[in-house]
């Protein structure tokens, strides 16, 4: 037995393929549209293994628990000796796990979210078939799948049943019809995920342990709602009372709101579900959730203070300026060669933007980064690839991606699991405008096509994808948060008269602002620190940025940079 660590793996972009989203769905049996998934809610008569509360044949914890130290949450993928490590199960099982991070915070309140364990994923390959897990020896049938999970995860981890973390384990076997699979301890450390929970986080078709079950085959966000439902039951969440009769709302005794909260069948409808209050209330009480600011870092941010500063960068020396926000002084920073092209983010996760250029003539991003003053070198894309960077797996951090327009696939190295991913969307002639579209802090694969202005917003959740049209030939893209919903708005600046239009993603109406002249460069940034992006130009006629601030509708203009300089907010503008 060995736990393997492929964190620590050299990065090798391209060698493998993940297929993800319509690349990844090509290759099984679900449909590739939302309409033809033909998912059903499961009925009452299949719960069991769904909505499974561990009885008291199974060891419970008899100690009681230190929340003096800080609590984690341990995601793990154990693979049996008969099965292959799968790429793609390790990313989906880190994408739900900081998908629920999210939503339990937004449900809470406050702030207050778990704390995961770092790596977000830990793999272990196991020294058991899958047969051992359904039929080894050790209580009643029905739960022996469990328990040869949970003992062999504890020996594999170090786990114990008194453990002051919580533990999940994925695993990519079966159970028997009529054994527990996917479920876990009320107020205990476990939980436990079959492999019907891998496949349905990649999109596979899914394998009834009954075979005069149907198969659950809902889309990606059912399973996140069911590690959601479990992960609740560890932190001592039990089913709403009096749910599981008949009647109006299952029995439950809170009605349709019981009803439809994540611990009876509101995982199936996830991320449209809630906790019920008194959920609330054990989850903040149970030592695992603690304040902790998960919103995204904002743009153009050097000095970490939450609004986005001015600065450019000059390609004939290489060196950035950059005016500090909030202490009205300049940075200086040397980085890059005149041809690279800026892809500033926060690689690191330290709320500040690092520096950073993707140099196409040898295919390597180097990034300086902010919190540790180091720099790193990653070769990743062709010269003729167009970078994209974005947080595509909701860790906060920046994801390293290029986009291929000469095959529409999007290639991303996932910072929550160092795995390269491909997707592929757009064509030839397209224009990659990655952002969170619709407000689950995750980058979404978008492009807008020239040819008929359309901009197709992709939501791999669900499955399918939205158009859009929206602007002209000759129009820059500048699409950002203006309405500060936390949602990406589909936006065009147009140099031929100076307007910005843009779509609110709010309540859907469309705003003009004139602002700039046809020589300007659009800098669009949150300058005022209000969470909501500003309209800004930079005019290389007199090397000024011209800011109109949406909290107060003054007009600061701050002269800065010359002749052939690029302004840093420019630097995702297409």
């Amino acid at each position: 037995m060995r736990k393997i660590d492929l964190n620590g793996f050299e990065l090798k972009p391209f060698s493998l393929l993940v297929f993800f989203g319509l690349l990844f769905y090509s290759l099984g049996v679900q449909a590739q549209t939302k309409s033809e998934t033909n998912y059903i809610p499961l009925p009452p008569t299949s719960w069991e293994g769904n909505l499974e509360e561990i009885s008291p044949k199974i060891p419970q914890p008899n100690s009681p628990q230190d929340f003096s130290i800080q609590r984690k949450v341990h995601v793990i993928y154990l693979v049996p000796t008969n099965k292959i490590y799968n790429d793609s199960y390790k990313v989906g099982m880190a994408d739900t796990i900081l998908h629920l991070r999210d939503f339990y915070q937004k449900e809470l309140g406050s702030n207050y979210a778990f704390t995961l364990n770092d790596p977000i994923v830990e793999v272990y390959f196991t020294s058991h078939d899958t047969s051992w897990y359904q039929n080894n020896p050790n209580s009643s049938v029905d739960y022996k799948f469990w328990n040869n999970v949970v003992n062999d995860g504890k020996a594999l981890t170090g786990a114990t049943d008194n453990s002051a973390d919580k533990w999940l384990f994925y695993i990519d076997a079966d159970p028997l019809c009529g054994q527990v699979g996917g479920a876990a301890q009320v107020n205990g450390p476990f939980g436990v995920l079959p492999a019907n929970d891998l496949r349905g986080l990649t999109g596979q078709q899914n394998i009834p342990p009954c075979p005069q079950d149907p198969p659950d085959n809902g889309n990606k966000y059912r399973w996140i709602g069911g590690l959601g439902h479990e992960l609740g039951h560890t932190f001592g969440l039990p089913h709403p009372p009096g749910c599981g009769g008949s009647g109006t709302n299952y029995g439950c005794t809170g009605g349709q709101t019981a009803a439809n909260s994540l611990m009876w069948v509101g995982y199936a409808f996830y991320p449209n579900t809630n906790l019920l209050p008194s959920d609330k209330t054990t989850c903040i009480n149970s030592g695992f959730f603690t304040p902790q600011n998960l919103a995204p870092p904002k743009p153009f941010d050097f000095n970490g203070d939450n609004i986005s500063d001015i600065g450019i960068w000059r390609p004939g020396n290489g060196f950035w300026y950059i005016l500090n926000s909030s202490a009205g002084t300049f940075t200086y920073q040397n980085w890059g060669l005149n041809g690279d092209k800026l892809v500033p983010g926060d690689y690191d996760g330290d709320r500040k933007t690092d520096y950073a250029v993707w140099r196409s003539s040898d295919s390597t991003w180097y990034i300086l980064r902010s919190a540790t003053n180091t720099f790193s070198a990653v070769r990743f894309g062709i010269e003729s690839d167009k970078p994209v960077p974005a947080d595509y797996d909701g860790d906060n951090k920046t994801d390293i991606a290029i986009w291929r327009q000469s095959d529409g696939v999007w290639w991303v190295n996932r910072s929550a699991t160092n795995i390269a991913t491909a997707f592929r969307f757009g064509g030839n002639g397209d224009s990659p405008i990655p952002g969170d579209y619709n407000g689950d802090k995750r980058a979404d694969f978008t492009v807008r096509r020239s040819t008929n202005n359309l901009w197709y917003v992709n939501n791999s959740y669900l499955n399918n994808f939205a158009g859009y049209s929206f602007g002209q030939t000759g129009d820059k893209l500048v699409s950002s948060d203006y309405d500060g919903d936390g949602k990406e708005d589909i936006a065009v600046w147009r140099p031929s008269n100076g307007i910005w239009y843009i779509r609110k993603s709010s309540d859907g109406s469309v705003i003009y602002i004139s602002w700039g002249i046809g020589s300007d460069i659009p800098t669009p940034a949150d300058y005022d620190g209000d969470g909501k992006t500003d309209a800004a130009v930079w005019r290389p006629g007199d090397n000024t940025f011209y800011i109109l601030r949406s909290s107060s509708g003054s007009l600061p203009a701050y002269q800065l940079g010359s002749s052939g300089d690029i302004p840093v907010a420019s630097a995702f503008v297409r």
